[in-house]
């Protein structure tokens, strides 16, 4: 998979551990809020995005429906649709939110499908929305990750230009 240039992205709500290959993008969403206070937002999902909770909670606004994910789930997103989020650290976490975004372009789900010799139907369904908890084997990988990205981007500037 060939790296490209990392994206260089700094504002008040986002922290961005960001890498990006050719069909997949990792950024990472550190917030430090207050007491009675979140960071509200709204996007448009250009690529499918897979969203993991580590600290915090987020309640994301999916056409008329609403879904609050907490530190140790994820949510799955179709691309070409517009999120309302709401970020929120919680009181026992000293109001810390972290997330973990992974933006997957159609090819590399499509070679994923291909390589893995899995049969899917076609349907023309509206996208069912499903909150997943994450298991102790993957959350030790995800919760572990960004500080070698970091660490990676820092040290490695030359593999991702």
């Amino acid at each position: 998979m060939k790296l490209a240039k990392p994206i260089e992205t700094s504002t008040e709500d986002f922290f961005f551990v960001p890498l990006k290959f050719k069909s997949f993008r990792v950024m990472e969403s550190c917030i430090h809020t207050r007491q009675n206070e979140v960071c509200k937002g709204e996007m448009f999902l250009e690529e499918h995005l897979i969203y993991y909770i580590h600290k915090g909670k987020n309640t994301f606004g999916y056409g008329k429906m609403t879904y609050e994910v907490k530190a140790g789930e994820l949510i799955i997103l179709p691309k070409a649709t517009s999120i309302t989020y709401e970020k929120d650290g919680l009181e026992n976490e000293d109001f810390m939110y972290h997330g973990i975004m992974f933006f997957l372009q159609d090819e590399l789900i499509t070679d994923f499908l291909q390589t893995s010799n899995i049969n899917f139907l076609q349907n023309n369904e509206p996208t069912q929305i499903k909150i997943w908890p994450v298991k102790d084997r993957l959350k030790r990988f995800l919760n572990r990750s960004c500080p070698i990205l970091k660490n990676l981007i820092k040290s490695k500037k030359g593999l991702l230009e």
